[in-house]
């Protein structure tokens, strides 16, 4: 039977068989209910009454032959109760919850709790075991990452483990014992820091714990449904159906986690929103850096670091960067443009080195309009500039890295419509070509990109010298 109960902005679902439900039948179906009368349960004479009998004679009762426990059918007492907690960010976690509720095993009584996504997870998930002491199974279904499990609005890993060591102990009052907790987001236990809060949620809880390593979903996609790292000896089975495990198109994991970077109306300093790939945190703010009327940025691909770049309305370009832990100034000063609506910088890292490439319209007008700097980690190059084929003053420029190599591809326009490609090597300028000239009107009518797989680049281009039906391309 299918039960419905709110449990504030929780929703839990019993997928209980009807057969293991016998014993919650209530007063008027059993009111209902056909029970024999005494007198049926009597051997009858042959005139229909019910003959008497003497309990102290031998031969008043024929014995009944014993029955070996493995014959007789499934006992309450041997039903599993399983509880499983899905978080909302799951893509469609409506057709999970719609095959949990489809499935028809007598030997599971399955649970189904809705997290609420704006609350703390770890509290809510508390708050349900609280009390409870039958738990065979806990399964988590919730997007992970390496080391980290989404839990409503919070994300639980080593550093919450710690925090809140006296929750995660008391949820295994609530378990059997050899109850297990299943952990299904992807990559959970993909790394050593992964495999350690494993380890360690298993010893402080008193449970057994099984995680995956690599992605949980979709085949097509990736994935699987193995939880290939375990600590403790696992007896339950994944709580979805194989049907279910083929069909449902999606991933364990979030989106690809940025910072969103943006100006504020009257404010020098810019404001950060970090995005863990489910949500975005709480707003805060950089460092001054002058109020950007165009921003660009790059993050590296080695280590937790970003630089962006901006330009203000006065034509001062001018970068900051991020640390890991901290925003700060770029430790020099780029330079004055004629324009502060012109995209005139870039920046970007190579994807091997990890090294960063900043490159900016230096705001002169002959054969050295562009300068660049280069960014190992720890230290800045000195500025250099380059000198042909370019010639004026760039107002457009699009710098892109290749996923293979460190190489990068930089398209730029100058004051007089001419565009310009190039070619970075990972240490020097080469390979320049000139695309078109004197095309009238342009404005952001550059781009450059990469393929994923070949490495090839292609740049497009408005080859029109002033008709807008005609883009050029090269490759």
């Amino acid at each position: 039977a299918l039960q419905l109960m709110q449990l504030e902005p929780r929703i839990m679902l019993s997928a209980t068989p009807a057969g293991a439900a016998a014993e919650g039948m209530d007063a008027d179906a059993l009111d209902q209910a056909a029970f024999p009368e005494v007198g049926d349960l009597l051997p009858s004479t042959d005139d229909g009454d019910a003959e008497s009998f003497d309990a102290s004679t031998s031969d008043a009762f024929t014995p009944v032959p014993l029955v070996d426990v493995e014959e007789l059918p499934l006992d309450l007492a041997d039903v599993r109760h399983e509880l499983v907690v899905i978080d909302p960010s799951a893509a469609d976690y409506q057709q999970l919850i719609d095959d949990l509720l489809a499935q028809d095993d007598p030997s599971r009584e399955m649970e189904i709790v809705l997290l609420d996504g704006s609350r703390d997870g770890i509290e809510q998930i508390s708050e349900i075991l609280n009390g409870r002491s039958d738990l065979d199974a806990l399964h988590i279904v919730s997007h992970g990452r390496d080391g980290a499990v989404k839990l409503g609005d919070t994300w639980f890993d080593s550093a919450r483990l710690s925090q809140d060591a006296g929750q995660i102990a008391a949820w295994g009052a609530a378990f059997t014992e050899e109850g297990d907790l299943l952990l299904y987001g992807c990559d959970l236990a993909g790394t050593a820091e992964g495999r350690l809060l494993v380890d360690s949620l298993a010893e402080l809880g008193g449970f057994d714990v099984a995680a995956s390593s690599d992605d949980t979903g979709q085949e097509s996609l990736g994935g699987d449904w193995d939880l290939e790292y375990q600590s403790g000896l696992i007896e339950s089975e994944v709580a979805f159906s194989s049907d279910l495990q083929q069909n449902w198109d999606g991933l364990l994991a979030p989106g690809t986690p940025g910072t969103a970077i943006w100006a504020e109306s009257g404010s020098t300093v810019p404001e950060t929103n970090y995005w863990d790939g489910v949500s975005f945190g709480t707003e805060g703010s950089s460092v001054s850096t002058g109020q950007w009327q165009i921003i660009d940025g790059a993050e590296a691909p080695t280590r937790d670091e970003k630089i962006v770049v901006g330009v203000n309305s006065g034509g001062t370009i001018s970068g900051m960067s991020w640390d890991g832990s901290s925003w700060a100034a770029l430790p020099f000063s780029l330079d004055t443009v004629t324009s502060g609506t012109s995209h005139g910088f870039d920046v970007a890292y190579e994807s091997q080195s990890g090294d960063g490439l900043l490159i900016w319209n230096n705001g002169t007008a002959g054969n050295s309009p562009l300068s660049y700097r280069e960014w190992d980690g720890t230290t800045w190059s000195s500025e250099k500039t380059i000198t042909t084929p370019f010639s004026g003053e760039a107002t457009e420029m699009r710098l892109a890295a290749s996923p293979v190599a460190d190489e990068m591809v930089l398209i730029v326009s100058n004051d007089a419509g001419d565009d310009y490609a190039l070619v970075w090597d990972g240490s020097n300028w080469g390979d320049s070509i000139a695309l078109d000239t004197n095309v009238s009107g342009q404005r952001t009518e550059i781009g450059v990109a990469y393929e994923s797989l070949s490495g090839h680049a292609m740049v497009v281009f408005d080859n029109s010298g002033g008709s807008p039906s005609s883009l050029g391309y090269r490759t």
